[in-house]
């Protein structure tokens, strides 16, 4: 009878990595930071949208916040070595996102007031600490935590499969929830609005009883613009009566003027037209100047609205 001297294959008992507590705890944190840029990536969305050279910026934030939260959830979670490097690396792109929406807001924010550039300067500073100090470890914990996946990779034959329960499915609804409703409620808030060629009435904007064909915009932020035809004498008594009279400065267009009008595609900036003959009435009412600008050839007013920047001290 022979007898085989043949060495059984050895079996390997490799335990699957666990995360640790530390590790569990910096994706939680790192999560909630994915939502919450998800979220301010989609409120400055709301606010540029349609057309801005800011766009695209705040679609790639949205996007960058989203991949954080879901990427660290599947690397600590479910043990996805592309979901870890998310989590590794995402997190110190979401800060430096937040940060860069620092940077951008005061120009933003212009449009709408309350701006503290001095302010914005010294927090802007303070946050760029925040980012070292956090990313750092985070990082670190994070890249160690891939190389215990990557050395289990290595040594099991293990097929990585994703399966989700229906309460991880609920949570992912919940997330995107909590993520779309700030710029939900902002849109609801304020939205903005297009009409062409109606009249003063159904304007929501005070105007001479004898304008016609008008043209409003009211855009996301708040601002309005409008244009209407109108009598030169009209317009002036309208003027003369309307409340904040005593405030009024007008004037005779001695230099062509350019002003903002409507459009229909919702800029943050609009399209602007020139004015050489006429007059321009300017007040001032609560946080924004106000600018009526009349071109005499055309029998056409110009209406639109800037807000004053607030500069704390």
């Amino acid at each position: 009878m022979a007898i085989s001297t043949t060495a059984a294959p050895a079996e390997t008992n490799l335990a699957r990595p666990h995360p640790s507590w530390l590790l569990i705890a910096i994706s939680l944190v790192n999560m909630a930071l994915g939502a919450v840029t998800a979220a301010v990536g989609l409120i400055s969305l709301e606010f540029v949208w349609p057309e801005s050279p800011f766009t695209a910026f705040c679609i790639m934030i949205t996007l960058i916040g989203l991949g954080t939260t879901i990427g660290q959830y599947l690397g600590t979670f479910h043990r996805s070595l592309f979901g870890a490097h998310l989590g590794a690396f995402l997190p110190s792109f979401c800060l430096f996102s937040l940060l860069a929406v620092k940077t951008v807001a005061p120009l933003l924010l212009s449009l709408v007031g309350d701006v503290s550039e001095t302010d914005f300067i010294a927090e802007s500073t303070s946050f760029s600490l925040y980012i070292v100090i956090y990313g750092l470890p985070s990082f670190g914990v994070n890249v160690h935590w891939i190389f215990k996946l990557q050395a289990y990779a290595k040594q099991s034959d293990e097929k990585q499969r994703f399966a989700f329960s229906l309460l991880e499915i609920l949570g992912l609804c919940i997330l995107l929830a909590v993520v779309i409703a700030p710029a939900s409620y902002q849109a609801h808030r304020n939205p903005a609005l297009y009409l062409e060629n109606v009249s003063a009435a159904d304007v929501p904007l005070p105007l001479p009883t004898e304008a016609h064909n008008v043209t409003y915009q009211r855009n996301r932020s708040g601002v309005a613009r409008a244009t209407y035809e109108v009598t030169e004498e009209a317009l002036k008594n309208w003027l003369l009566d309307h409340p904040p009279a005593e405030n009024i400065q007008q004037q005779e267009i001695t230099a062509p003027i350019q002003i903002s009008i409507p459009n229909a595609d919702q800029p943050l900036q609009g399209d602007y037209v020139t004015v050489t003959q006429g007059f321009q009435a300017t007040w001032k009412m609560a946080n924004r100047y106000l600018t009526l600008v009349y071109d005499r050839p055309s029998g056409t007013a110009y209406y639109e609205e800037t807000v004053i920047p607030t500069v704390k001290d």
